[in-house]
């Protein structure tokens, strides 16, 4: 891999990857469709539009089609006095982001006019069908999120409340019917060719090099970034992309030649635990989100080489590829050799996670704090995991220690499979390690007592958050 933007810690994707990373976000973007989402991705919303936008300008038409002037065209018409400034949507955001590099990236590359080749035609076609898609999944989760607030406002002058200052029935409702006019625009650009022009894209040969630095350099900023002070939604990006390199490691193995059965049988199952205790913790980091979803850039972008340099080895169009299909494209041994670098680095990412879980400084919604310690541990009407204040207002809280405490017990769970997994590979360990597994045993967290329950009183200063763009 000799891309200098990667080798300097830049962006290194290549445009169908970058086309394919805001898609993934745009989906994301699904699961958040409640009213307080409304505002901020309406905001992001028509910077996704100009984006796409830009980007399509920049990749060969020869059939010229209005789709996109028709969105644009829409996007332009924004209202000035609402929603109004504020934050904008970090999913969004991520997707904006990727679409102005893509036309960058083309843009730089070649005139739009320039004659194509056959298959140059196809991969063209191809880009423009996952932009499109980008922009239907984008305004879907747009125009949800803003039936929501509708019917929030309208719930409240049906019972004769007051809005509050700012707030308009009319105008949310033009900005639902404008996100929907795209959706449908985009939907019927769609049919016909989603996700079939999806084969035409070009694909390089995947280079084992590139995912060896791409691990390397995920190792080191997850590291870093653990070491400063995360936010929640950083620690939750690295329990993330631990669950699918957990993923990826497992369906390579399968792909592996008979004669590394034996080692595969006894991965495996590690493997698969590993995964389960990963995807638990992230499951629970991300109830505990709410609508602040600001993460480090630098962060995102290892996470987004790594998940590329993943992708072009694992995945066929939508889903996992075969182990045939894997085992065509590049050595499934010598790749699971590469990974096994992040299986032994795994514990000590575990181990950062877990100390970042202990800062004093984490910040979670309450709802989601509340949700999780009664799911887990129980409702009490009595003595409230959350305050009830907090609950009412939605503003963000300290850590409640209840809640912590169950993730510190997750993670000391994460720490002791990913050091089975390793062992599992042959790794070598250290004496400490090894009498560890021996006596099999690990320091129990205890929960806290029941009148300790009570937020934390110190509510003054919270931590700020960067941007990530």
């Amino acid at each position: 891999m000799s891309d200098p933007a990667v080798q300097s810690g830049g962006d290194g994707r290549s445009v169908g990857e970058l086309l394919l990373n805001a898609d993934i976000h745009a989906r994301s973007a699904l699961w958040d469709v409640d009213a307080e989402h409304a505002k901020p991705r309406l905001r992001t919303w028509g910077e996704v539009i100009e984006a796409a936008a830009h980007a399509w300008a920049t990749i060969p038409d020869p059939a010229r089609d209005p789709a996109m002037q028709q969105i644009h065209a829409r996007a332009s018409h924004r209202n000035p006095h609402w929603p109004g400034g504020g934050d904008g949507d970090p999913l969004l955001e991520e997707v904006a982001v990727s679409l102005s590099r893509v036309a960058e990236l083309v843009g730089g590359r070649r005139h739009p006019t320039a004659p194509l080749s056959d298959a140059g035609e196809l991969d063209a076609a191809a880009a423009r069908t996952r932009l499109m898609h980008t922009l239907y999944v984008a305004s879907h989760a747009t125009a949800l999120a803003l039936t929501h607030h509708v019917r929030e406002l309208e719930g409240l002058r049906s019972r004769g409340r007051t809005t509050s200052r700012g707030e308009s029935v009319t105008h949310a409702r033009a900005a639902r019917d404008r996100a929907t006019t795209v959706e449908r625009i985009a939907g019927h650009y769609l049919v016909g060719s989603w996700p079939t022009a999806l084969d035409g894209q070009h694909r390089d040969s995947p280079e084992v090099r590139r995912l060896s630095h791409a691990v390397a350099r995920w190792d080191v900023q997850a590291h870093r970034t653990l070491a400063r002070a995360p936010t929640t939604a950083d620690i939750e990006t690295v329990v993330q992309v631990q669950v699918e390199l957990a993923i990826a490691t497992s369906v390579i193995a399968s792909a592996a030649r008979p004669d590394m059965t034996s080692s595969s049988r006894r991965f495996s199952p590690m493997t698969a635990e590993t995964q389960r205790e990963w995807g638990a913790l992230g499951a629970n980091l991300r109830q505990l989100l709410g609508r602040d979803r600001q993460r480090e850039r630098k962060l995102l972008l290892a996470a987004g080489e790594l998940r590329a340099a993943l992708h072009e080895i694992t995945h066929d169009g939508a889903g996992l590829a075969a182990p045939a299909v894997i085992a065509a494209r590049t050595s499934p041994e010598r790749t699971l050799r590469e990974l096994q670098r992040s299986t032994a680095a795994a514990t000590d990412i575990a181990n950062a996670v877990r100390e970042a879980l202990q800062e004093p400084g984490l910040v979670v919604a309450p709802l989601g704090a509340h949700d999780l310690a009664v799911a887990h541990l129980g409702a009490d009407v009595e003595v409230p995991w959350v305050d009830p204040a907090d609950l009412a207002t939605g503003r963000r809280i300290a850590l409640p220690e209840s809640v912590r405490t169950l993730l510190l017990e997750q993670s000391e769970r994460i720490v002791a499979t990913t050091r089975r997994a390793d062992s599992a590979l042959g790794s070598p360990r250290s004496s400490t390690d090894s009498a560890d597994r021996a006596t099999g045993e690990r320091q129990a967290l205890s929960g806290r007592r029941h009148d300790d329950r009570l937020p934390s009183p110190a509510r003054g200063v919270m931590p700020s958050f960067g941007c990530e763009r």
